[in-house]
């Protein structure tokens, strides 16, 4: 099996030129992926055929970042340091997308810390009138009750779900008003 592993990496290296071409102090960076990337065997063997000390470490990911690197990277020509235009295309297409999945990814999280803080809070406003010295502040109405329930409601729903950053801050205003309406004195306690 290493001995296949590294005629594989042989290979790909005769293709782009050569440890000798590249010489290796220009292998700076090896990108590892996958669970085996972890296995010292497997390390040891891919050191062995870059020319690389024991010290040298790899960079690893178990997730689809690396493969996206490696991918953008495809197109770089060693020898003429060149890419033609369909690599060029390639490469552009795959930045674009690669920065749109970033934006998404930071949409999401954005969205997920607005969920949390509207479910934070209304589950601090429910155990409050158990626990708070100041629970006699608190609202007892049904009007108050159907408030925390569609507020919880509407964090399970579709609509929040599919709801933009935008509208979830919008949303998250209109909450800390009612909760200012219904608990003004409670939250000035």
């Amino acid at each position: 099996v290493l001995d296949k592993l590294k005629s594989m990496i042989e290979k790909a290296l005769t293709k782009s030129g050569g440890v000798v071409a590249l010489g290796e102090e220009d292998i700076s960076v090896v990108e590892l992926t996958g669970g085996g990337c972890r296995i010292p065997m497997i390390q040891d063997a891919i050191r062995d055929v870059i020319g690389k000390a024991e010290d040298f470490v790899f960079s690893r990911s178990l997730d689809d970042t690396s493969l996206a690197l490696g991918a953008a990277m495809i197109p770089y020509s060693v020898e003429a340091h060149t890419v033609d235009a369909e690599r060029e295309e390639t490469r552009t297409k795959l930045l674009e997308t690669e920065v749109a999945l970033a934006e998404k990814d930071e949409q999401l999280r954005r969205k997920d810390e607005i969920r949390n803080q509207i479910e934070s809070h209304i589950l601090e406003l429910r155990s409050a009138r158990h626990s708070s010295a100041h629970s006699s502040l608190l609202p007892k109405t049904d009007e108050f009750n159907s408030f925390l329930d569609g507020t919880d409601d509407w964090l399970f729903s579709d609509e929040c779900e599919e709801a933009s950053v935008e509208q979830m801050i919008e949303k998250w205003t209109q909450i800390q008003g009612r909760t200012q309406e219904f608990c003004g004195d409670y939250l000035a306690a």
